[in-house]
């Protein structure tokens, strides 16, 4: 360890700037929050620890910085100067953030891999978007002497959610996964299950929600004392061929056919294709976007009106027809050139509507 400090003490002495901003960040990861455009990602500390944050998985190389304690309001910078992986917030993504208690961290600065992760969240950030509206909550559940120990054989990632399918987030497993281990205090605790994952036909990550016959969302209901519990979501929750989901979205998904890139808007706001982190669809292809639908006390309506949906293409801009959109339905649409370079409507002008099937939309194209 002394001999690695000492290396990457002589090269600060040579580097460039964001090559000395890059390693003096992951000597002392910056737990300052940032202020006005250099704003990020907003997160909420309930824990007792100071935390480490990675986008996407616990590697040096992927550090955005640190999280004090009980901090209400942090956010991550976009500034190399505080953040030697600034650059991940200069696009419309989702993402793990990967969390590390500090002094775990600086314990394993040569070899991260044998560093315990904390907890992890799967976030989505919007880069044109007002950072402030929403934050992500590192509940204060986390960081006890309890531990839990999820399996995740299923072709989903999930997320556990505390209280409710739209609580606080506790932890994210991977699909494929074994032995995901979450630090959690004594007490009784409800997670909830939320699943996710890439759709090859619709070019976006989905979010559903597992429920039973009743219609119910399923969970996880036991108590922790410091001891550990261990749960398979495959053997001891759901068989996930045999279950139904309930979303909390609709879809509208565009193929361009027109001569040039297009952009969708709902009102001035861009809507942004998160998985591919771009605004814009190129001649030939085709997207989907998520829209979510409004929230309605614990739970969010069924369906939300959209009327100011437009298509644009440079000074081209072509307005979509009203439409009343219920969650777990695609609403498809074509944009084409009409011979005269005018964006239109291809066929009758109308949305294609089909219900979101998961044997279909998560097969490769």
């Amino acid at each position: 360890m002394k001999k690695l400090l000492l290396v990457l003490a002589v090269s600060l002495a040579v580097m460039g700037c964001d090559e000395y901003y890059f390693v003096s960040g992951i000597l002392s990861p910056g737990f300052k929050s940032a202020t006005g455009a250099d704003r990020a990602l907003l997160v909420r500390n309930e824990t007792q620890e100071n935390l480490v944050a990675f986008h996407g998985t616990a590697d040096v190389k992927n550090l955005i910085g640190g999280v004090r304690a009980g901090q209400t309001a942090h956010y991550f910078s976009k500034s190399k100067k505080d953040n030697p992986n600034a650059d991940v917030f200069n696009s419309t993504h989702d993402f793990p953030l990967v969390l590390m208690r500090h002094e775990d961290y600086k314990a394993n600065l040569t070899d991260l891999s044998q560093a315990p992760v904390f907890t992890t969240i799967y976030v989505a950030y919007n880069a044109n978007a007002d950072v402030s509206n929403y934050t992500y909550t590192i509940s204060k559940s986390l960081g006890g002497s309890g531990s839990l120990i999820v399996n995740n054989f299923t072709e989903m990632n999930a997320e556990l959610r505390l209280d409710g399918p739209n609580g606080v987030p506790v932890g994210y497993i991977p699909a494929q996964q074994k032995k995901t281990k979450l630090y959690l205090g004594s007490g009784d605790y409800e997670l909830y299950v939320v699943l996710r994952r890439y759709s090859p036909k619709l070019k976006e990550t989905i979010t559903y929600y597992p429920v039973d016959k009743a219609d119910d969302p399923y969970f996880l209901s036991f108590r922790l004392d410091d001891t550990e519990e261990v749960f398979d979501l495959k053997k001891d929750l759901f068989d996930p061929t045999d279950i139904t989901y309930d979303f909390q979205y609709a879809y509208l998904e565009v193929t361009n056919n027109f001569n040039n890139g297009i952009e969708v808007r709902n009102g001035s706001s861009i809507l942004y294709q998160s998985q591919m982190k771009t605004k814009t669809i190129n001649y030939a292809e085709t997207y989907a976007f998520q829209l979510e639908m409004p929230k309605a006390g614990a739970s969010y309506a069924p369906s939300k009106k959209f009327g100011g949906l437009n298509i644009v293409s440079g000074f081209k801009k072509l307005e979509l027809p009203s439409v009343e959109m219920q969650a777990g339905f695609v609403y498809s649409i074509t944009v084409k050139n009409d011979g005269n370079d005018n964006l239109v409507i291809d066929g009758d002008g109308t949305y294609q509507v089909r219900e979101i099937d998961l044997g279909d939309i998560f097969t490769e194209e």
